[in-house]
């Protein structure tokens, strides 16, 4: 009987781990990919403040998205240089 109960708490509790890491994936690319909308849309001159520079804004979002964020900024500032 023992065997039998382990056997389903582990799968139980592979499957809470597996659900909670997959909701916790999705949470965080949500609010990394409002986060970059959010910015993308400022106007022009929130960018020249030096509070709001590409590495300050990469920064802020951190982690694996921060470096997309970074490269999509630096490539604008490529395309549209200021001055």
């Amino acid at each position: 009987m023992f065997p039998i109960l382990a056997a389903v708490v582990a799968v139980a509790t592979f499957t809470q781990l597996l659900a909670f890491t997959v909701m916790g994936e999705r949470v965080t690319t949500r609010l990394r990919d409002m986060m970059f909308r959010a910015t993308i849309r400022q106007d022009v001159a929130y960018f020249d403040k030096e509070e709001n520079s590409t590495g300050t804004e990469g920064g802020r979002e951190g982690g694996r998205g921060g470096m997309g964020l970074v490269w999509s900024l630096t490539t604008m500032q490529r395309i549209y240089p200021q001055g």
